[in-house]
């Protein structure tokens, strides 16, 4: 199970003056877990969530197909390529291991479910998590794809984007470069 946490509170669209726009002071605070990311445990008191990834504010593909009425609506969601737009929910969060568990997998196709799942938490990152090193909010930390892959790795896991670009297409390539590394 994987719950969200925040990675960006501003980001680049063309509906406002500023060429960005940034969540309110409080709101949902960056680094921290989602308020829509129900804690564990589970009702059967199993330990869940396993780890939290991003999925609040996370730039993701926007169909050509929208209707035009909803793609009004979303204005400042849309960003400025007009081929994006910012989408929040533990179902934003949850591509984000399947990806890095595609790559774990590509590198070690014999691994087994209770095997990946153990390397996801193992190399999840712990800093911010108060108390043990389970945390019924946090689960065993937040996905760190570079320490998953490379277990001796000090990588980091995603990084906190705090402020607008100063040019946005520049910030979404940037971003995107960050992933890949």
């Amino acid at each position: 199970a994987v719950g969200s946490y925040n990675t960006r509170d501003c980001w680049p669209t063309p509906a406002t003056d500023s060429g960005s726009f940034c969540v309110p002071a409080g709101f949902e605070n960056l680094g921290e877990a989602s308020s829509f990311s129900c804690p564990g445990p589970t009702r059967s008191g199993a330990r869940k969530p396993d780890l939290l990834a991003p999925g609040f504010t996370v730039v993701s593909a926007l169909s050509a197909q929208l209707d035009p009425a909803v793609r009004a609506q979303a204005g400042v969601l849309i960003t400025p390529d007009g081929a994006h737009w910012i989408e929040v929910g533990t179902s934003m969060a949850c591509p984000h291991v399947t990806g890095a568990v595609a790559l774990l997998l590509e590198q070690e196709p014999t691994l087994g479910p209770e095997e990946v799942r153990e390397r996801l938490h193992r190399s999840a990152d712990r800093d911010s998590l108060p108390g043990q090193v389970y945390n019924g909010r946090w689960g065993y930390g937040t996905l760190n794809v570079a320490r998953l892959l490379n277990p001796g790795a000090a990588g980091p896991g995603p990084a906190l984007l705090a402020h607008p670009w100063p040019n946005p297409a520049a910030g979404l390539a940037e971003e995107a470069m960050q992933w890949k590394a």
